[in-house]
């Protein structure tokens, strides 16, 4: 009787373990696709890794502006120069020509008759309409030849070409010859650069223009003020 228990419980406990054998097999089958599909990805050709743009607000910061090209990288921004900056040979023929003016003149540049002043563009001469001409007039000064007579020697040994723009101050001008200040502005800038003419002067290296009072360098709204804003100014181009 105990043999026969036995052998049943025996058959039932077989019966049993057959039909939760599949469960093995299906674990195994899953964990080869697992294995396989991890080979096959390990495989897998990488892609290049993009580098992370930032925003133009933020780049910006890190690569700035030079002449309007934003470099592409920042080797190229130290390479770079502003446009602003003169060649070395044109800065350096600036130079010798403010040494050389302030040198003529430095009397008058002592007495606040002329101002020198260096631009991007080139050497900046400005005298004082009394030191070239009588109050309301355009004709030059005796006095004014000495001062005219030492900038055609000056320009004689280069090849700038020369601006001469006439200014005034606000207070306006009314009589036959000049009906307002832009008549005797251009009158004034045209009555210098005939006398660097006449002094050998190319005339295709010259010319002129009148402002009147639209580019004053001080306030008009005081005697000194508007002293300093009547002068005749003489640019002296980069060449």
């Amino acid at each position: 009787m105990r043999d026969f228990i036995s052998f049943q419980r025996d058959a039932e406990h077989n019966e049993t373990a057959g039909t939760h054998r599949w469960m093995v097999s299906y674990a195994d089958f899953v964990t080869l696709l697992f294995v396989l599909f991890l080979v096959l990805y390990a495989k897998l050709p990488k892609q290049p890794e993009v580098p992370t743009v930032p925003p133009p607000a933020v780049q910006g910061l890190h690569q700035p502006v030079i002449a309007g090209i934003r470099p592409r990288h920042a080797a190229l921004a130290a390479q770079a120069k502003p446009t602003t900056l003169l060649p070395d040979s044109v800065s350096l023929r600036q130079q010798a020509l403010l040494d050389e003016l302030a040198h003529t003149f430095s009397d008058r540049v002592d007495a606040g008759e002329i101002t020198l002043v260096t631009r991007e563009q080139g050497v900046l001469l400005e005298v004082k309409d009394t030191a070239l001409f009588a109050s309301g007039t355009a004709q030059p000064a005796a006095h004014a030849d000495l001062i005219i007579d030492k900038i055609v020697a000056i320009l004689a040994k280069t090849s700038n070409k020369v601006v001469v723009e006439g200014h005034t101050d606000n207070v306006p001008i009314q009589n036959a010859q000049f009906p307002s200040n832009w008549e005797l502005s251009s009158a004034r800038a045209a009555s210098v650069v005939r006398a660097l003419q006449e002094r050998g002067i190319a005339a295709y290296r010259l010319s002129a223009s009148g402002l009147a009072d639209t580019k004053p360098i001080s306030s008009n709204d005081t005697a000194r003020g508007r002293s300093e804003n009547r002068r005749v100014s003489l640019l002296l181009l980069n060449g």
